[in-house]
């Protein structure tokens, strides 16, 4: 089993810490098995998942947040590889429930001993963007975003990129208003929509391994007043409760679009994207194909039998036209500065 590791790095000193640390777990002991390890700073980041798959590797390794998870996910979904998802400084809810509670020194033991369960994980689909837990359309998400943006500029280029950024969004504010379509209902002058993929988890492993409620659990946040718009978008950008103040309906619903204009903002697994036009959203069940760690032995009596018969899980299938390659074992490492979203 090959695999190609790309591991998230930001310019904090703990993260580079953790990302070091990570990478030389791997090297220490899953060693001829990787085919190539790559750190790669966020705005690398999906480059860097390309080359790796590029490598043709039986999975894709990857190392950081709900950022990372996402980018890293809609790659392995569209090129059809499976992945592995390490923890970075942060981990979402939804990834925790892959690790089974273990540290990521006996998740990196049981990688090298390939004691992995296959799971395949619905996802909501939002414009052909997947997001694996939440979704935040509207503007307000995405001016809590730009101090981030703004703090990790390291040159005059990236400030002014982010400047541009925020008189963007700053000209979009008197249209801010969402209209929301969902089932048979409408919506509209909705401030910020918050979108929860429901019901996607690895609950056992094995070919029935998500328990999917098809249904999307939805806020929808109204700010009445324009000054108390102005105040949302103040307190966004200080980074404190930009829905104080306003009024929230929570529905559940199984069809979803989502329209702001010309210009839609989306924040997916807090990846801020920008969409031209309305977002459709539905659901992709078993999309991407993953593994959980631990569960071999609580789902023991279950899979005994498979792993016995047919050897470690399989990474990928004989026959999917892949040309298997001998690894180069070569660790490149990308430090070129810090990324930002594509808000």
């Amino acid at each position: 089993m090959k695999l190609a590791v790309v591991i998230n790095i930001s310019s904090s000193s703990q993260a580079l810490a953790r990302a070091l640390k990570i990478q030389a777990l791997l090297l220490d002991r899953v060693g001829a098995r990787l085919d190539s390890i790559r750190l790669a700073v966020p705005r690398l980041f999906e480059k860097a998942c390309l080359a790796a798959v590029a490598d043709q590797p039986d999975i894709l390794v990857v190392a950081g947040g709900p950022r990372t998870a996402r980018r890293a996910g809609q790659i392995a979904h569209e090129r059809r590889v499976p992945i592995v998802f390490l923890p970075g400084l942060r981990a979402p809810q939804w990834m925790g429930k892959l690790w089974a509670g273990m540290p990521i020194e006996q998740l990196i033991e049981a990688l090298a001993r390939e004691d992995l369960s296959p799971v395949r994980l619905g996802v909501g689909s939002a414009g052909g963007q997947i997001f694996f837990e939440r979704a935040s359309c509207g503007l307000l998400p995405h001016f809590a975003q730009l101090r981030e943006n703004f703090a990790q500029a390291e040159d005059s280029k990236e400030w002014f990129a982010a400047l541009r950024c925020a008189a963007n969004l700053a000209g979009h504010v008197l249209h801010s208003g969402l209209r929301v379509g969902c089932d048979a209902s409408f919506m509209r002058d909705v401030s910020t929509l918050v979108v929860s993929a429901q019901g996607f988890y690895a609950e056992r492993s094995g070919s029935q391994s998500v328990r999917h409620l098809q249904s999307f659990g939805c806020e929808a946040w109204r700010h009445r007043r324009p000054f108390g718009f102005a105040g949302a978008v103040i307190r966004a950008l200080m980074r404190t409760d930009w829905s104080r103040g306003a009024e929230a309906e929570r529905f559940d619903c199984g069809q979803l679009c989502v329209d702001g204009g010309r210009l839609t903002w989306a924040m997916l697994d807090d990846d801020p994207i920008r969409f031209e036009g309305p977002i459709a959203f539905r659901f992709l069940p078993r999309a991407v194909e993953t593994f959980s760690f631990g569960s071999s032995r609580i789902n023991a009596t279950e899979d005994a039998a498979a792993r016995s018969s047919s050897g470690p899980p399989r990474a990928a299938r004989s026959s999917d036209g892949w040309n298997r390659t001998q690894g180069s074992h070569v660790a490149s490492t990308e430090f070129r500065g810090n990324g930002k979203g594509r808000a």
